[in-house]
């Protein structure tokens, strides 16, 4: 093999290197910075794709999730809202979910908690949609 083919091919295999590197390091590495971003839009829309768990005073669902025909497949409505809106708080789309219960007990009501892992496996299991359970 001739030297500039050589050259050629290791300057190639190094230019394919340094892709591979670089791909991998947004993959692996900078993949949860990129997804925690405020802007992340795909993030906010899987958000809204999920049943959000009720809030529950005395059995009774102040703050509930219902199904749209939208872009956001579910929608906060807070029943009662201006008894209980200094303890619900609130969930919206632009700033997520802000004081309160909303903000407090986020990852129950998301689903997405720990204490919810035998739930999210026996969904995967039965494939019922994931939804978040009800606080209190």
């Amino acid at each position: 093999m001739n030297t500039p083919i050589r050259r050629l091919a290791l300057v190639v295999f190094a230019m394919f290197t340094a892709l591979l590197i670089s791909t991998t390091w947004i993959q692996f590495v900078q993949a949860e910075d990129l997804r925690e971003r405020p802007g992340n839009r795909r993030t906010l829309i899987d958000n809204y794709s999920r049943d959000r768990g009720a809030i529950l005073v005395d059995g009774t669902p102040i703050a509930t999730s219902e199904p749209t025909n939208d872009e956001l497949e579910w929608l906060r409505r807070y029943d009662q809202a201006q008894r209980y809106a200094h303890v619900t708080g609130y969930y919206s789309f632009t700033y997520g979910a802000g004081l309160g219960l909303e903000r407090a007990e986020d990852p129950v009501l998301a689903g997405t908690d720990d204490s919810l892992f035998y739930q999210r496996l026996s969904d995967i299991v039965t494939g019922t949609p994931a939804s978040g359970a009800s606080s209190s």
